[in-house]
């Protein structure tokens, strides 16, 4: 799906040939027209909205940007080519081996979790809010995880929390609590489908001079 800008010559016929030899200016210099179909100028990198112009833009609730160097004075230098594309995934589930669980035992002084995760500091910082307790109170033990992929990072915050409090209410006996394969696959989080656009300006010997890229990831 990518494209690269290049100049076109008339043949005998009158009719357009690619020149794969010849790379089309992005600004006409002296004596030449400017390509058919724009100015010649090279567009300007589009900059990230600021969430309220309505459509997809509008409906975005994060937004990270970063910014180093004139990227859109890059692609306005008369020697660059333009190389651009896009690309989108669909939604994937992790579909890891062992499906998620957590067994707790929580008491109104302490809990602790054990359960198949990849990230037990999130876990940790999730459940003493829940529960009220302080930091030095709860105790987060990952246990063998039989995969994540991802999938095991945030979410065990839910199961652990859910396990805690099912603990508490019992007076502190413990509690297992494992999802079957369809619960995992309907609860759980997935990769989020996304596009990603990505503009290059390069020189003619391949050198980078301003590189734009856009990712937007549905996370509806």
């Amino acid at each position: 799906m990518g494209r690269v800008r290049r100049r076109h010559r008339e043949g005998r016929a009158g009719n357009q040939h690619r020149d794969a030899d010849r790379v089309r200016p992005a600004v006409p210099g002296p004596g030449r027209d400017p390509p058919r179909g724009g100015t010649g100028r090279a567009s300007r990198a589009p900059r990230q909205g600021t969430g309220r112009e309505g459509g997809a833009a509008g409906r975005a609730f994060k937004r990270i940007g970063i910014d180093k160097g004139d990227v859109d004075a890059a692609f306005l230098r008369d020697d660059v080519i333009v190389v651009e594309g896009s690309w989108e995934t669909g939604a994937q589930e992790q579909l890891y081996i062992e499906p998620q669980g957590m067994v707790a035992v929580a008491t109104p002084d302490a809990v602790t979790v054990w359960g198949s995760l990849q990230c037990p500091y999130y876990v940790h910082k999730a459940l003493g809010p829940v529960l009220g307790l302080p930091p030095e109170k709860v105790r987060v033990i990952q246990t063998v995880t039989g995969g994540g992929f991802g999938g095991k990072e945030e979410y065990p915050n839910v199961i652990a929390g859910h396990a805690a409090l099912l603990s508490w209410k019992a007076g502190g006996r413990p509690v297992k609590l494992v999802y079957d394969r369809l619960e995992d696959m309907w609860a759980t989080t997935k990769r989020h489908p996304s596009r990603t656009t990505i503009r290059s300006g390069f020189t003619k010997d391949g050198r980078l001079l301003g590189l734009h890229v856009t990712i937007e990831m549905d996370g509806g």
